[in-house]
């Protein structure tokens, strides 16, 4: 489901590929379509994260030597 399948009155909207390449909403939502899309389906029950709160240290070592790998480059 894309995020405007997911606001209110979603048959409204249609996707539109702007001249720089990016997708938008035609009509744009409103602020308050936008904050009852950010409060019922992002930040919704069932969402999941993709960081923990703590990394074991392989984890941080990886971390680190794709940062110095990439930061070569």
């Amino acid at each position: 489901m894309t995020w405007i399948q997911a606001v209110s009155g979603a048959s409204d909207y249609k996707q539109e590929e702007m001249n720089l390449g990016y997708v938008q909403a035609v009509p744009r939502p409103t602020q308050t379509e936008l904050d009852a899309f950010d409060r019922d389906i992002y930040f919704g029950e069932n969402v999941t994260t993709t960081y923990q709160v703590e990394y074991s240290e392989d984890e941080l070592r990886q971390r680190n030597i794709e940062r110095i790998a990439t930061s070569s480059c």
